[in-house]
């Protein structure tokens, strides 16, 4: 899905994560977005509707209210402890509600700030909403 509205809104990364990149198909290597690097939304949009109502998060994608609201709230507070201990994405957002359950199931494609140059596949990684916030 794409929404130009968003195109180009700044966003810092909440916590340092990996991303597997590939070089060439069936073979991959990660690259470290690390905690508090900034970067531009590029408008593109991916859902993962697992265990909600995929129409009700295309609506939320398309609402750009709601994606700046949930862009200024820490979604996930505990999530990167929760990745030390390897805890599973999905099944910390199991606990969520409402707004939140359903912008933990949207992603953005995000150009990162002094990353994207030496990494251009990372444009094909997508930064979950509980992972960013947004930058004024």
């Amino acid at each position: 899905m794409r929404n130009e509205a968003i195109l180009g809104w700044r966003v810092r990364n909440r916590i340092e994560c990996g991303y597997p990149v590939f070089d060439v198909p069936d073979d991959y290597r990660s690259v470290t977005i690390p905690k508090g690097v900034t970067g531009s939304l590029m408008g593109d949009i991916l859902i993962f509707p697992q265990g909600v109502n995929e129409e009700d998060c295309h609506r939320f994608a398309a609402d750009i209210n709601r994606i700046k609201r949930a862009l200024k709230r820490d979604i996930l507070p505990n999530h990167e402890e929760n990745i030390r201990k390897w805890l599973n994405y999905w099944d910390e957002t199991k606990s969520l509600k409402g707004e939140d359950l359903l912008a933990s199931r949207i992603a953005f494609i995000v150009k990162w700030d002094g990353i994207y140059e030496q990494e251009p596949e990372t444009l094909k990684c997508a930064s979950y909403i509980p992972w960013l916030e947004l930058v004024e």
